[in-house]
């Protein structure tokens, strides 16, 4: 097995939401996995264009740096909004 290298990364932290509102529909995130109200999910139970629409909205912004580079502001380049930084073992 091979040697676990631990990275910091800056990440937005808008990921961490749980219910968007789509049109009349409700999308929630719950355990990895979407779900829609609308009859088209509730039906096929596949991916509906509500979903598709939470997700291409959803950030995702992050970047990988040293312990020695600072990062700084704490703002997402791409959104604006609030970023944390994590250890990611890879």
């Amino acid at each position: 097995m091979g040697d676990l290298t631990i990275v910091n990364m800056e990440q937005c932290i808008s990921l961490d939401e749980r219910y968007w509102k789509v049109k009349d529909y409700t999308i929630e995130l719950h355990r990895g996995e979407y779900s829609c109200t609308c009859p088209s999910f509730q039906y096929r139970r596949k991916e509906c264009k509500h979903i598709a629409e939470v997700k291409a909205s959803l950030c995702g912004w992050h970047e990988q740096y040293s312990d020695k580079a600072q990062v700084t502001p704490k703002v997402c380049p791409r959104c604006g909004k609030e970023t944390m930084t994590v250890r990611v073992g890879v």
